[in-house]
């Protein structure tokens, strides 16, 4: 499908796709980036109200979900 092709109907767009093993059959007409199965942060996606404004998506590791855990 082309981005051209949605003018007339509806297409979903989504800027990260995780892979996941699970058998999910629906896959969006358009897709950024795949992504493996991590938390990620950055660009407007947060870890308990934290790094929403990094310019940029990384991967979380568990030491930084252990210190911005919420108590």
């Amino acid at each position: 499908s082309t981005i051209y092709s949605c003018l007339l109907t509806t297409c979903l767009f989504s800027l990260l796709l995780k892979r996941l093993p699970t058998g999910i059959l629906y896959r969006p007409d358009f897709v950024g980036f795949e992504i493996p199965d991590e938390f990620v942060v950055g660009y407007a996606l947060d870890y308990n109200e934290h790094f929403r404004d990094l310019p940029h998506i990384c991967v979380i590791n568990q030491h930084g979900r252990e210190k911005f855990r919420i108590h």
